[in-house]
């Protein structure tokens, strides 16, 4: 049998089914060709006895990836990523509230998941108490950036903040712009359902002097030294507000609390803490301020 599809582009001649496949077998042969008329072509001849043709089938390989190419990228989610750790938190959804007290953490970004996982680059907007534009051309892409996978440290402000994240077919923010999403989303500062046992230890120490002078602009706060520390904490307020105190772990347990610290007070803490990362959530009337803690 001889067999020639659109004009020699696939040819068999000579072709003994008998020989090749044996008696009674199916035999399957492919031909790749390039179809320019929307139709194919084939031609069949016998050369000795019949040999039966049971079934053609023609697989368009083109459409599929016009179809493919039809599809445009876009933005499908954000998720929210402990930078601390370089873990992923949770999806952040739209109207959604983050308490940063009941993260895990205070050190924060936020990645954007694309459709397919892989563009050109991602351009961020952030809006809002705090403001942020940027273009990720390498994945991950994330509204602050990072290294390696390695994410950058975001502390957000209590606030309100809008979040668009637009797609792009090229690097830098170029070629074909994708379907863009938008959230919006709340954060709060709000500590106070949290259960807490206290101690109140004061000291005063030398250092407290000069750390203060150095900050002597700031109306509230805290200034915690050494830090890192391989033994334990001081946390020197700032200002002449009553201060709450309470410290949790990088995942978010609580460790101890402090309650109507008086102004200008030193508080010692953390000599039996094990070695990690830790978070001093300091109130003092409406303002609260985090500190980072690094026990080595």
């Amino acid at each position: 049998m001889n067999i020639d599809v659109e004009n020699g582009q696939g040819k068999l001649s000579n072709f003994d089914i008998f020989a090749t496949a044996g008696k009674n077998i199916a035999n399957i042969q492919t031909f790749p060709v390039h179809v320019k008329d929307s139709t194919v072509t084939i031609h069949f001849s016998t050369v000795a006895d019949q040999a039966k043709i049971s079934g053609i089938e023609i697989i368009p390989t083109l459409l599929k990836s016009a179809v493919v190419d039809s599809i445009p990228q876009r933005v499908s989610s954000f998720t929210l990523v402990n930078a601390a750790l370089d873990t992923d938190l949770r999806i952040l959804k739209d109207l959604d509230t983050l308490d940063v007290v009941k993260l895990s953490t205070n050190l924060l970004n936020i990645r954007a998941n694309s459709i397919p996982d892989t563009v050109g680059s991602v351009v961020f907007n952030l809006s809002g108490t705090q403001t942020s534009n940027r273009t990720e051309s390498i994945y991950p892409y994330s509204l602050f950036g990072d290294v390696a996978g390695n994410y950058v440290n975001w502390m957000p402000i209590a606030g309100s903040y809008t979040l668009t994240a637009t797609p792009y077919s090229g690097a830098g923010g170029s070629g074909n712009k994708g379907i863009p999403l938008t959230i919006q989303f709340e954060v709060t500062n709000d500590s106070s359902s949290m259960v807490m046992s206290s101690m109140h230890p004061n000291i005063n120490d030398s250092i407290n002097n000069s750390l203060l002078q150095r900050n002597q602009q700031q109306q509230t706060g805290a200034i915690v030294y050494p830090n890192p520390s391989n033994q334990n904490f001081t946390i020197q307020l700032i200002g002449n507000e009553t201060a709450y105190i309470k410290v949790y772990s990088s995942t978010g347990i609580l460790i101890t609390k402090y309650d109507n610290l008086p102004p200008h007070m030193a508080l010692q803490l953390g000599t039996n803490w094990g070695k990690g990362l830790y978070f001093a959530v300091i109130k003092q009337g409406t303002t609260t301020t985090i500190k980072k803690m690094i026990k080595q």
